[in-house]
């Protein structure tokens, strides 16, 4: 197997394991407080700046322990 091709495999792989776990994260923000994490329902671009600025809020009657 070409060496490229292996890399671009093992890339891939980690690319998707990495959206995987991004996607379990935010379905479990959905669960918990009953909305995307980063939407804004009339601008787009903003909601696609928020998500690769990671820039979010834990609703207020969202209680985290540290636990």
């Amino acid at each position: 197997m070409n060496i490229s091709l292996c890399l671009f495999v093992i890339i891939f792989i980690y690319v998707v394991q990495l959206g995987d776990v991004w996607s379990c994260g935010v379905t479990l923000s959905v669960m918990l407080v009953g909305a995307y994490p980063f939407e804004d329902p009339k601008n787009f671009r903003k909601t696609i700046n928020r998500i690769m600025v990671v820039q979010y809020k834990i609703p207020n009657y969202v209680h985290i322990t540290p636990d």
